[in-house]
């Protein structure tokens, strides 16, 4: 079977993109989301050790700048940051958050969560999105790394996909046979 052909939206040029994979990979650089979705606020809650916050800073930097490359609109910086302490667990933070929202009436599409180890994922996942409805972005730190310290593109790419998909936007779609 030949591969998909792949419709995003509109390049710099003004023109529709559109791509086929060869080998399973595409290069997808300078191209819009199919469509983009909007992000009008959103938090930061980390689970690291407070002497990372720059590089945290750093992180939202890039994903900030990728994800306007795409087409999401984005504020600059998060409306919130939380800094868990040394004895809070996942439910208690994201707990303290959901709270805030209903008391202050803060909107907030997405809530990055900067994980200390991967056995926090799915407890983020169940009382996040679950529990408190919180749309949740996990992140590792080595994909924090990737991001802030080497700025590698696809890793960013991938995030910005990923953040568009849970906040309502289409990233590609697929192109009829012809």
């Amino acid at each position: 079977l030949p591969p998909p052909r792949l419709e995003y939206g509109k390049g710099n040029g003004g023109r529709q993109i559109i791509l086929t994979p060869k080998d399973g990979a595409w290069n997808s650089t300078e191209f819009k989301f199919f469509e983009s979705a909007s992000c009008e606020s959103f938090g930061f809650v980390s689970f690291l050790p407070p002497h990372k916050a720059s590089m945290l800073q750093e992180f939202c930097l890039q994903i900030v700048r990728t994800c306007r490359s795409t087409g999401i609109e984005m504020p600059d910086s998060p409306k919130f940051y939380e800094q868990a302490r040394k004895n809070d667990t996942v439910e208690m933070v994201l707990k303290r958050i959901a709270d805030k929202y209903d008391r202050d009436g803060i909107k907030c599409d997405l809530v990055f969560v900067a994980l200390f180890s991967s056995e926090q994922y799915a407890q983020v996942k169940s009382c996040g999105d679950i529990t408190f409805g919180l749309v949740t972005q996990c992140i590792l730190p080595k994909t924090i790394s990737d991001v802030a310290i080497k700025k590698n593109y696809s890793t960013m790419l991938n995030i910005a996909m990923k953040i568009n998909m849970k906040i309502g936007g289409i990233n590609t779609k697929l192109l009829d046979d012809e």
